[in-house]
């Protein structure tokens, strides 16, 4: 037998999990080089969200009593994405106000806004875009407990909830429905996958090597050629390759990771390190990039001669041609970091942990 051999019965939880923190480590790399529109980032849209669902439902308990459940969901993704989108709503109103641009319609809009938010169908989209991401897994957490609750344990139970959540995917592939719905029916299937792979790790764990990354990664570059997908706006140009797509990437992402936590290249520790540090705070990156891209936007205001001030704007938009798309992502994955770690600190620190808000 592989001494090498990843998963086994024996290991603790955390060296079980140690590869899932580097990929997530890598995806969230991925998430902010989609959003800083890095060369070809549109391979990485193809994947990056579905990746994040698998593995959030590889992680589901289902030995958790629902109360204990719903408190560790409601702690740890509602209040966080609810919490800091209202904190920025309130103090985009109080700038609008002091700058003399508050208006009927703009109080108006940002009331709805945050009622959406509320109901964790919307989000403030400026500074806290990439936050829809802990709505969504909040909703499809507490329906999948639901459901793995409601179904008796028969042997075919995981294939079940996998029909269950596929059909429903299908019917958000079909139906466009308001405020990007569609898009969390669609990645329920990829959280119930990620909990049905869980069942048969050890049997996955054979297709992960170097050699299968490679063989997946030319396949993936040839049919991602063929798709086109928009998950916010529910548009696909071939939904089916589209979830074969997503499929493909995800596994590419898990395969490189399980293969570095397998390895005993004392060099490759430099590698595994940082990405197990980048997945044990995607929270603040998730939360934060998009505050750390105004920074960047300052900058080349400056280089312009513009007003820096300028970087406040009603709806500014950030531009990352000629290689800026680099300095966005070093910036989007650094300073949230920095700021995380800052929040945590100190008498607000304690505050915000109380307030489940870090």
């Amino acid at each position: 037998m592989n001494q090498m051999k990843f998963l086994q019965p024996a290991m603790t939880p955390a060296q079980r999990l140690d590869w899932l923190d580097m990929a997530k480590g890598i995806g969230m790399i991925l998430v902010v080089y989609g959003h800083s529109y890095g060369p070809s980032n549109y391979y990485v849209y193809l994947f990056h969200m579905p990746l994040f669902f698998i593995l959030s439902g590889f992680l589901f308990n289902s030995e958790q009593k629902f109360g204990t459940y719903l408190y560790k969901k409601f702690t740890g993704l509602y209040i966080p994405f609810a919490g800091w989108n209202f904190i920025v709503m309130i103090i985009r109103l109080i700038a609008a106000q002091q700058s003399g641009l508050l208006t009927q319609k703009l109080l108006d809009g940002r009331v709805e806004n945050m009622k959406l938010m509320f109901l964790t169908v919307g989000k403030d989209g400026e500074y806290m875009g990439a936050t829809w991401f802990l709505g969504s897994l909040f909703v499809i957490s507490i329906v999948y407990k639901l459901v793995d609750m409601i179904i008796p344990e028969v042997r075919s139970k995981q294939k079940i909830i996998l029909l269950i959540f596929g059909l429903v995917a299908i019917y958000g592939f079909q139906n466009t429905l308001p405020n990007g719905q569609s898009r969390t029916l669609i990645l329920g299937f990829f959280f119930a996958l990620g909990r049905f792979l869980k069942f048969y790790e050890e049997s996955f764990e054979r297709f992960t090597n170097i050699i299968m990354a490679l063989l997946v990664t030319v396949l993936f570059w040839v049919l991602s050629g063929f798709t086109h997908a928009d998950m916010g706006n529910n548009e696909y140009e071939n939904a089916p390759l589209f979830v074969v797509c997503a499929l493909l990437g995800s596994y590419i992402v898990i395969c490189i990771s399980m293969c570095l936590e397998r390895s005993n290249f004392s060099l490759i520790e430099t590698i595994r390190n940082p990405l197990r540090f980048l997945g044990t705070n995607t929270l603040d990156i998730l939360l934060w990039q998009f505050v750390a891209f105004r920074f960047c936007v300052a900058i080349q205001l400056g280089l312009q001669g513009l007003p820096v001030t300028e970087v406040f704007a009603q709806e500014s938009r950030y531009y990352t041609d000629n290689g800026w798309w680099v300095l966005y992502l070093v910036i989007g994955i650094i300073l949230p970091l920095i700021w995380g770690w800052f929040l945590r600190k100190g008498p607000w620190g304690w505050v915000l942990k109380k307030l489940h808000l870090v």
